[in-house]
């Protein structure tokens, strides 16, 4: 039994009918009843990039076919139109909070004001140039700005993005660390997705990605880990001290 937003009840339907004679009945007999589904990385707004440049290597995918379709693409109305497109599907299938992560943040947050879907906006953080900003500093300002507009909004949340430890400085690093616990919210990050990532970081940083950001203190509880397809057993011992969250 629903009252607006909220559930009431739940008992048997005779049983309802009799407790609640004036409540408005509903029969779905081909549905079931469950929490929402909760999407704990996604990048909404490519939707409508799907099928562009299939079963690639990431790095090929990434700078010879997705980065540069985004500069060419890539705006606020884009942003707004591909998330909620995304998010009617999500809600189509069950899933009700969407932890996101992308450009163009208030388009993201707008777009799940609209579709009434939970959304925490991923604020995305690089160190080099796209349509959205020119550096980390323009990435880091325009994210604070958006946490501080949308501040209190209902079913609006926000995490600070940086895209993946070899696309995201050390020092860049620090100062998400800084400002998310300044604006006390999390951390999304991409972190060991593939094999070339890990070894990229043991030849430039003499250290796996993983052991780098424990150095830097990125890893917490506060910290979403997405992908960690390729760990070791002391990689899984790292992440299990420190509570580190994985998608």
């Amino acid at each position: 039994v629903m009252n607006d937003s909220l559930i009431e009840d739940i008992l048997p339907s005779d049983e309802a009918r009799l407790r609640y004679p004036d409540a408005i009945h509903q029969d779905l007999p081909d549905h079931a009843l469950t929490p929402g589904f909760i999407n704990l990385h996604g990048h909404s707004a490519m939707s409508l990039l799907r099928g562009l440049a299939d079963d690639l290597a990431l790095m090929d995918w990434l700078n010879h076919h997705i980065w540069p379709a985004e500069k060419a693409h890539v705006s606020d109305e884009f942003v707004f139109d591909g998330t909620s497109f995304a998010m009617a599907e999500m809600l189509r299938g069950g899933t009700t909070t969407i932890n996101d992560m992308y450009f163009h943040h208030t388009a993201v947050a707008r777009a799940g004001i609209a579709s009434g879907m939970n959304t925490v906006v991923g604020c995305s953080i690089l160190e080099f140039p796209t349509g959205y900003a020119q550096d980390a500093a323009g990435y880091l300002q325009l994210a604070e700005d958006a946490i501080n507009e949308y501040r209190g909004q209902a079913g609006i949340g926000f995490t600070l993005a940086p895209h993946a430890p070899y696309t995201v400085a050390d020092d860049t690093f620090r100062k998400v660390a800084a400002m998310a616990a300044d604006k006390g919210v999390r951390i999304h990050c991409h972190i060991h997705e593939t094999n070339d990532e890990v070894q990229g970081s043991i030849s430039q940083y003499g250290k796996r990605p993983l052991a780098r950001l424990a150095e830097l203190g990125l890893l917490s509880e506060q910290l979403i880990a997405a992908h960690m397809v390729h760990t070791t057993d002391e990689d899984i011992a790292l992440l299990a001290k420190h509570g580190v969250h994985i998608a």
